[in-house]
């Protein structure tokens, strides 16, 4: 559950994320549904990441098919993890497939200091709100 919670946030700060110019239009999408994964136990391929490896400055987090692992690309580069035999396996590739994706692609970012007074995740949450 902790890791939803993050992704929740992450997808927060995506949508809430400013480019730096006004021609440097974004866009956060998604592939598949935690109501889905929660309620109906689905966890297939919504996504196949392969279709995303020549995507420039692209950005995802989410849960690799089946619940398998962890899907996270940063500026196109995939750090994508996976428990065997209770040793985390790191897997820079786009050859996995994926039962939640949270993506978009963004050129540059405008960056912005989080005040020291935001500590927890409520605060942080209605930071993001203003």
């Amino acid at each position: 559950m902790k890791y939803f919670k993050i992704m929740l946030m992450v997808l927060l700060i995506l949508s809430c994320g400013t480019p730096q110019s006004e021609n440097n239009n974004f866009k956060v999408e998604y592939k598949g549904a935690l109501k889905n994964i929660m309620h109906k136990g689905d966890i297939s391929s919504k996504a196949d990441l392969s279709d995303f490896k020549e995507t420039n400055h692209f950005y995802a987090l989410g849960a690799i098919e089946k619940l398998k692992g962890e899907i996270q690309i940063f500026d196109s580069k995939p750090f994508n993890t996976i428990v065997v035999d209770s040793n985390l396996i790191f897997d820079k590739s786009f050859s996995k497939k994926a039962t939640l994706l949270v993506y978009t692609s963004v050129d540059k970012w405008e960056t912005t200091k989080i005040p020291d007074n935001v500590a927890t995740y409520a605060l942080f949450e209605k930071y993001l709100a203003h």
